[in-house]
């Protein structure tokens, strides 16, 4: 007989099939990055750090594409992880940093909040974690709002702007880490440092200099220290003395309700900051926005230049900021925090640049598309700031069908902002566009790798594209060869075959990915796998998804059946999608499959208010057809289909009902929960399923028995579990 895991994850976004295959099939490479090897080799010089002067534009040849760099970047696939929604690279993109605030591990606790760090493996062509997982320190702390690296990867800075203290929620703070080689993990630098005020939200906007020395952090809602100053907002510039985190300067403020510290962003040698304060309002009550520079000069901070103003009641500008490296160009967003009005003066972004002591505009403003129902909530400036990248998205945020864009401008000629390649598409995280997606692309200092978080809550990854002349598909064995002075060339077909060696220490079997991971594309999809089932040779399997398939149809849940093709390596559909009633969402919380994989049972354990149901298909050549009746429990809350087996034929089933009585009749609610399995056998004949012998309960209240169910082969033999035996919950 085969085994089937009973246990489910209720995370679970995505499905992965792996199999044992031997060492020849593959071999892994597991070399440690090292620091020589730190640049991408197609990467520009990392800023100088102290350099006021900036690079000479580089030349973009045409025509251009956005190739996304080897694979994708997941997580463990919590549900709802936020997984993406802050990101951020070294200079040369090689090393990518990622918050997933809402993660609520058991490490960390109800969205205490993660943050995981990835490099490039040249050797594997493949992103590998760099050290530990950090894990925030308490629930709903949203550890990983934002996550900033030094120009070359080894210093990060995280804020969990909802950290509480003893004073009350939301107070929020940064932490730096500095990533020691020989141990391969992160160690703390300094204090942690927390808001001044309870409810400062300290830490929604955070930079970090080129040498990681430098922090940049804002408290948007922070009070000031005078009465009557609610919102003003605060912004605050730490150095690292060698020993700890040291002020410099006085604090930033802003005006009443300006929300100043929304956005900050610090230029390469840390010694310039731009400020946005989105909500300021100027003349006669008008919420115009705005953004500031400051510069540290003889421990103070000194403002350059007039203030960058919005020209729209609600438009917010300086909801996103973003300076170049020398701190003369800045670039200011008016993305509209909240659903304002299209008008002609919101959704824009708008580039300047200092030029004897005036800010002057370069270019025209960047305008969002008709089609894009927001705009701009993060941007990021090359290092020479003549390049730019925002996010977008369109489509509805309150369902699933939106979709988020990440697009790349060049400066051509000092005076028009262009294109480069195409919008690389990611699902932004429903529900919280205005807020969720404010640090979800990166731009590397040379404005040719783009990092883009995927945030969206059934599907949260980290993708990293490279800029190149033509659209790449190489091989899963091709390493880049890209150069920073010419366009990239296209592969020679004629070029050898890189030779794999086989690693000596890989054990002769190991788990090896079987085709492709199993995530639905069409929208509406969320909660897949579930639950999942195997055939026997493990080549037909049954996977669960939640989903809504119109508007006027409730949330159901549904299950689709696999079948492996052994010569294209592929999962292929075996027949159409099987359905849940409206409103059925537990439709598919437990399944299982014949050896053969020609009949799949369908546990519904929430049916018709908890009495349950299970469901028998059968494979008619080209469709799932019903078998029999539906098994249905007794009694309200009985739960049947929670536990759930099939022998190896498909002809005998048991099935569990825990929350099951024996003293209830059909108008009472099950209480004492004892719980109970029932065997039934199929009679073709009369195509119903016949119980086979009488109910087995569970032995004492609140046992819970039926909560898992496994037959053998002839199924003749089951065994049950009840999780809550006896007083002491002994199992």
């Amino acid at each position: 007989m085969y085994f089937r895991r009973i246990s489910m994850s209720f995370l679970a976004l995505s499905v992965c099939i792996v199999s044992v295959v031997s060492a020849a099939e593959e071999s892994i490479s597991t070399r440690s990055l090292t620091h020589e090897e730190a640049p991408f080799v197609f990467s520009t010089k990392s800023p100088i750090v102290g350099s006021t002067k900036a690079p000479a534009p580089t030349p973009f040849s045409e025509p251009l594409f956005w190739n996304q760099f080897r694979g994708t970047i997941n997580g463990p696939g919590a549900y709802d992880d936020h997984l993406g929604g802050a990101v951020d690279s070294s200079a040369n993109g090689r090393i990518v940093a990622y918050g997933a605030r809402y993660d609520s591990t058991c490490e960390a606790g109800f969205r205490a909040g993660t943050v995981r760090v990835s490099y490039y493996d040249s050797e594997s062509s493949e992103w590998k974690q760099l050290g530990q997982t950090l894990y925030g320190e308490g629930e709903e702390d949203y550890f990983g709002k934002s996550v900033k690296l030094s120009a070359n990867g080894y210093t990060l800075a995280v804020s969990a702007n909802a950290y509480k203290t003893s004073d009350g929620d939301g107070a929020g703070y940064f932490e730096v880490y500095k990533y020691k080689k020989k141990k391969k993990t992160w160690k703390r630098l300094g204090k942690r440092i927390t808001s001044e005020g309870m409810g400062d939200e300290s830490g929604w906007g955070l930079s970090l200099s080129a040498d990681g020395m430098t922090v940049a952090v804002g408290s948007y809602a922070h009070d000031g220290p005078s009465d009557n100053n609610n919102n003003i907002g605060q912004t605050r510039i730490f150095r690292f003395d060698d020993t700890d985190w040291v002020q410099r300067g006085k604090s930033i403020y802003g005006e009443v309700d300006s929300r100043d510290g929304t956005s900050v962003d610090l230029s390469a040698d840390g010694m310039m900051v731009v400020i946005g304060g989105p909500e300021t309002v100027y003349g006669l009550g008008k919420k115009l926005g705005r953004a500031r520079v400051f510069k540290y000069i003889n421990d103070k901070w000194r403002q350059k230049g007039d203030d960058l103003i919005g020209k729209t009641d609600g438009g917010e500008m300086g909801l996103a900021v973003s300076i170049s490296g020398d701190g003369k160009t800045v670039a200011i967003s008016a993305g509209c925090y909240y659903y304002c009005e299209k008008k002609p003066g919101n959704d824009r972004v708008k580039v300047y640049k200092l030029k004897a002591g005036t800010w002057n505009k370069v270019g025209e403003s960047i305008y969002r598309e008709d089609n894009e129902s927001a705009f701009a909530k993060a941007i990021s400036l090359s290092e020479d700031g003549n390049t730019i990248a925002l996010n977008a998205m369109r489509g509805d945020s309150d369902d699933y069908t939106a979709e988020g864009l990440a697009k790349v401008y060049n400066l051509v000629d000092g005076k028009k902002w262009k294109k480069l390649g195409q919008s690389v598409i990611f699902h932004p995280h429903l529900f919280g566009y205005n807020g969720d997606n404010s640090d979800n692309i990166a731009l590397s200092a040379n404005g040719r790798v783009l990092v883009v978080g995927s945030s969206e809550k059934k599907n949260s990854n980290v993708k990293v594209f490279r800029l190149g002349s033509y659209k790449d598909t190489p091989s899963p064995t091709q390493s880049p060869t890209a150069s920073t002075k010419a366009p990239i060339a296209a592969p020679s077909t004629k070029a050898p075959k890189p030779t794999l060696s086989p690693r000596p220490s890989l054990p002769k079997k190991y788990w090896g990915e079987k085709g492709q991971i199993l995530a639905p594309d069409e929208p509406g999809f969320y909660n897949t796998g579930f639950s999942v089932a195997s055939s026997k040779e493990g080549n037909i399997i049954a996977i669960n998804s939640d989903f809504r398939p119109t508007s006027s149809y409730g949330n159901t849940g549904s299950a689709m059946i696999y079948k492996f093709n052994l010569e294209s390596n592929v999962w292929k559909t075996m027949g159409k999608r099987i359905v849940g009633n409206p409103d059925e969402t537990s439709f598919g919380s437990s399944m299982a499959l014949s050896a053969q994989g020609n009949y799949v049972a369908i546990g519904s354990s929430g049916y018709d208010g908890d009495r349950g149901r299970v469901n028998i298909y059968s494979f008619d050549e080209d469709d799932w057809l019903q078998l029999g009746q539906s098994l249905v429990g007794k009694c309200r809350k009985d739960s049947v289909g929670w536990g759930l087996s099939l022998s190896t034929n498909g002809e005998i089933i048991a099935v569990g009902g825990y929350n099951g009585d024996k003293n209830t009749d059909d108008d009472n609610t099950a209480n004492s929960e004892q719980g109970y399995t029932m065997i039934y056998k199929y009679k073709n004949k009369r195509d119903k399923w016949l119980p086979l012998g009488k109910k087995i309960f569970g032995e004492t209240p609140d046992e819970e028995d039926g909560t898992s169910v496994d037959l053998s082969g002839d199924g003749k033999t089951v065994i049950i579990g009840g999780p809550y035996f006896g007083k002491g919950y002994l199992g």
